[in-house]
């Protein structure tokens, strides 16, 4: 990295825990207290500092006066619980409950083609069994037709 006369590195700590724990976090609007986010395989934590320095000319070398300021956070984690909390609390969302109302003779346009992939408007229950029908109003079997 190369940088230019009187320019110096920002400087960057990378702080690494091993180990075992648990990891919480608060809502951005502090709605909430800390909220554990579950299962988190690998945690990363680093920030940035933009530091200056004035050198002691009086004697004794060392510095004279020192500030750091933190210029940036990130944070990486291998997270294995999605929720939908979890998901709103990284996001920076919200979370809301929809109505669920079931979508039936939902029309789509097919052109007959072995292995087409037919896309549908809503996610599918797949708990429930998906009848598919031809433009006759007949039943289609999967395997048959």
């Amino acid at each position: 990295m190369a940088y230019r006369i009187g320019e110096k590195p920002c400087l960057r700590w990378i702080v690494v825990f091993i180990g075992a724990g648990s990891i919480h976090i608060q809502p951005y609007d502090n709605s909430a207290s800390l909220l554990p986010i579950g299962n988190v395989s690998e945690f990363n934590f680093s920030f940035g500092e933009d530091r200056k320095e004035l050198k002691n000319y009086m004697g004794g070398g060392g510095y004279r006066n020192v500030i750091g300021r933190v210029s940036g956070i990130t944070v990486n984690l291998i997270a294995h619980d999605f929720t939908a909390s979890n998901i709103s609390l990284a996001l920076r969302g919200s979370l809301t409950v929809a109505s669920i109302t079931a979508a039936t003779d939902a029309a789509q346009k097919t052109y007959g083609v072995a292995g087409e992939l037919i896309p549908l408007q809503r996610l599918p229950d797949l708990s429930q069994a998906i009848t598919v029908k031809d433009s006759l109003d007949t039943i289609l079997l999967e395997g048959n037709d």
